[in-house]
């Protein structure tokens, strides 16, 4: 946690100068780091704020804080392996580069082709036929 934030929780800044959403959202990214005995504290400072919906908030975060703590499955959770940064960055841009050259020498999606006269036909068709339709 960052010093000047530290100060302001020491100081109970979020009760005296009404910052009550932002102690919210230091409360969320303390549970994401299973911080949950400085989240707790925080609420308690928090459930004597002058805003009801940030009091109300933070009493509902204690409940939910308080709360035993629920087992899931590893399925659950995605772990992403740790990327070797120099390797992947020089890999990537010669990678790049040979596929930029490709790329110009064909087109993508290939040429442009003019309509068809059928297709004309069939938009007038549907067009009388939905004024003709419409019409009554």
């Amino acid at each position: 946690m960052p010093f000047i934030v530290k100060i302001a929780f020491r100081q109970n800044h979020f009760i005296k100068y009404g910052r009550g959403g932002l102690g919210i959202m230091m409360i969320t990214a303390l549970i994401g780091q299973s911080k949950n005995e400085k989240a707790i504290s925080i609420c308690e400072v928090l459930s004597k704020h002058e805003n009801d919906s940030i009091r109300q908030q933070a009493k509902q975060l204690i409940s939910i804080l308080n709360s035993p703590e629920l087992t899931k499955p590893k399925d659950w959770s995605v772990k992403i392996p740790l990327l070797d940064v120099n390797d992947s960055l020089t890999h990537t841009s010669t990678a790049t580069y040979s596929n930029r050259k490709g790329l110009q020498e064909r087109p993508p999606t290939g040429p442009t082709k003019d309509l068809q006269n059928g297709f004309l036909v069939f938009c007038l068709l549907i067009f009388l036929l939905m004024t003709i339709f419409l019409s009554y």
